[in-house]
């Protein structure tokens, strides 16, 4: 609802959507060595249409929020010391490591069939809430855009598993 997504770029899913299996068979419905795949089952009997996410980007002045307030972010400030995974790094990283490009692109994906909310896929952040809004509202479409959930930190930790007995006790404490 709070979303112009007539400043967006629609982002459709692949057709016919992929499943997760691989089935070949030779059957009326397929032909010899035909992938088996969702849209097999239209005419009624079971079609999933599809929703599409929608693509915006960042841009200098949200940046510029960012830079300006890194040393409230807990991975800037030293209260996490973990790393976030290569894959995915954090707004305030991308526009650290790589403050050569303008703009980071962002997908808006909807979150269900029964509800408004929009994920903001690419800007995962610790960042306090009023400055989330306030880059927020300095990307194309997401001016007016409500938080529903704000971004945090999660910093993990695991016991090996050869440090647990199989009632998920530690061995190292007795």
């Amino acid at each position: 609802r709070s979303i112009d997504f007539s400043r967006c770029e629609i982002q459709l899913g692949d057709e016919p959507p992929p499943t997760f299996a691989f089935l070949h068979c030779e059957s009326e419905t397929l032909g010899k060595n035909e992938i088996f795949t969702l849209n097999l089952f239209r005419d009624g009997k079971f079609h999933v249409e599809q929703l599409p996410c929608w693509i915006t980007h960042t841009t200098g002045k949200t940046h510029e929020i960012i830079r300006a307030n890194l040393h409230r972010s807990p991975l800037y400030a030293g209260l996490i010391k973990g790393t976030g995974p290569r894959y995915c790094p954090s707004i305030e990283d991308k526009v650290v490591k790589f403050s050569d490009k303008t703009s980071h692109q962002l997908f808006l994906e909807p979150e269900g069939r029964h509800t408004s909310e929009y994920y903001v896929n690419g800007v995962s952040t610790s960042l306090p809430y009023e400055v989330q809004l306030e880059f927020l509202h300095s990307i194309p479409a997401l001016e007016r855009a409500e938080i529903m959930r704000p971004g945090y930190a999660v910093e993990y930790d695991y016991f090996p598993p050869t440090q647990l007995l199989p009632t998920l006790e530690t061995r190292l404490i007795r």
